[in-house]
């Protein structure tokens, strides 16, 4: 493979974009006073380090064996960086006070004479993934057209994570299963190493739409892209309740999207993905919910056309290490699906590239 390297250019109305935006965060991202049912837990969280590399060189990962790199071919110029002491807030008692356009995430129960993504499947099925690709898929779709009113809903892509117990030592774990991704990340992380966040089916705005366009086909994308859409990452966890290693989120209202998300190149054979890295902000606010059940859903935004300024547009996460988890604890297993979903016309603001803001 010949040597990747990508120039970051800086244009003028990407300028204009971040000075547009510096103004107008500035009202949702002001610390303010939050009181939930439990102390915050502290833990640390793994975020992109701000080098001055990538002030000229756009972060890149080559998703190939290093056995295929060209001689002195860097496999990822990606740096994390650990920041300890970060608050996860505890959603148990108000997750109705967070909803997916204002937060970028939400919370779902199961509910009586509803579809029930818990009973989808038996817990010995999630180890068969052509059973979970055709009855797992088919329930998330018909889960989000009756939770969200979708119009169109195309589950393409799930993963079932089982943490080994060597992680996070080993970040792969020992090959077997997939593992909690540490990286604080925009999407599903499928890399060589879970604490970077780009090596993962992240979504800025050029890859989200490219993307919709394989899932739909050239002929539906023309049609229904003109509509609202968003891709929506479907996670629960797979028993009850569960202490190991949760998934923390991020509230869009603390995110600055033009400073803390950094457009970055993860590269295969086939294909580049223009994916999000995170930078840390000390005004990022996290949540979690304590003691989850599998009969409780979370559903957050990978990407949201909507431009209008009014709703989030995606939902940095990461799973983070639970000190105050029982000694012993059975380690988390989780399901996650990705899914593009377009919503009838008129429902929402239709938004056009031309005017794209996010970086």
């Amino acid at each position: 493979m010949s040597t990747y390297f990508l120039r970051r250019a800086t244009s003028t109305s990407a300028i204009s974009r971040r000075r547009l935006f510096s103004f107008i965060n500035f009202r949702i991202t002001q610390p303010y006073s939050t009181v939930l049912g439990t102390s915050p837990l502290a833990t640390t969280l793994h975020y992109l380090d701000p080098l001055e590399i990538y002030k000229t060189e756009k972060p890149y990962h080559l998703n190939v064996p290093p056995s295929a790199l060209a001689p002195h071919q860097k496999q990822s110029n990606e740096v994390s960086k650990a920041y300890e002491g970060i608050l996860i807030n505890d959603l148990r008692g108000r997750e109705s006070d967070f909803t997916l356009d204002a937060n970028g995430f939400q919370v779902f129960r199961d509910e009586k004479d509803h579809v029930s993504l818990n009973s989808a499947l038996k817990y010995e099925d999630y180890e068969n993934s052509p059973v979970v690709k055709d009855k797992y898929r088919e329930a998330v779709k018909s889960f989000l057209v009756e939770r969200l009113g979708a119009g169109i809903v195309i589950p393409f892509t799930h993963e079932v994570r089982r943490r080994s117990e060597v992680f996070p030592l080993l970040p792969r774990g020992t090959g077997k299963a997939p593992q909690p991704v540490q990286g604080v990340h925009v999407g599903e992380c499928f890399g060589f190493n879970s604490l970077v966040a780009a090596k993962s089916l992240d979504f800025t705005p050029r890859w989200a739409a490219e993307r919709a366009r394989m899932v739909l086909g050239e002929s539906l994308a023309h049609i229904t892209l003109n509509r609202r859409w968003q891709v929506l990452n479907i996670w629960r966890p797979l028993f009850g309740p569960l202490h190991d290693w949760p998934l923390a989120l991020c509230d869009w209202k603390s995110i600055n999207p033009i400073h803390d998300l950094e457009p970055s190149d993860n590269v295969y054979t086939h294909l580049t993905a223009e994916t999000y890295n995170v930078y840390h902000n000390p005004s990022h606010r996290w949540y979690y919910i304590s003691n989850m059940e599998p009969t409780e859903t979370f559903v957050f935004k990978s990407f949201d056309s909507d431009q209008s300024y009014k709703v989030a547009r995606v939902c940095p996460h990461a799973a983070f290490f639970n000190a105050n988890a029982p000694k012993g604890c059975r380690a988390r297993e989780s399901v996650e699906c990705l899914v593009l979903v377009v919503y009838p016309e008129g429902k929402g603001e239709v938004g056009h590239q031309s005017n794209e803001w996010l970086p």
